[in-house]
């Protein structure tokens, strides 16, 4: 189940794993959704692949 961005979202750091193609290195990207959503920073975002790991992490200081 996918869900939106909550409020203790760190919006700012949210990291995308892509598995190597023949055996090579997986990629990790960092993508400020922050940025994206708030501002429309759309050239900086990431076109998600089929088989992408989508981490979003908490925000250390809650204000």
């Amino acid at each position: 189940m996918c869900l939106g961005p909550r409020t203790f979202a760190d919006k700012r750091n949210v990291k995308v794993t892509r598995k190597g193609i023949s055996r090579g290195a997986d990629q990790t990207f960092t993508v400020d959704v922050g940025e994206i959503l708030q501002k429309g920073k759309t050239d900086k975002d990431l076109v998600l692949e089929p088989g992408d790991l989508v981490y979003v992490p908490e925000r250390l200081i809650l204000f």
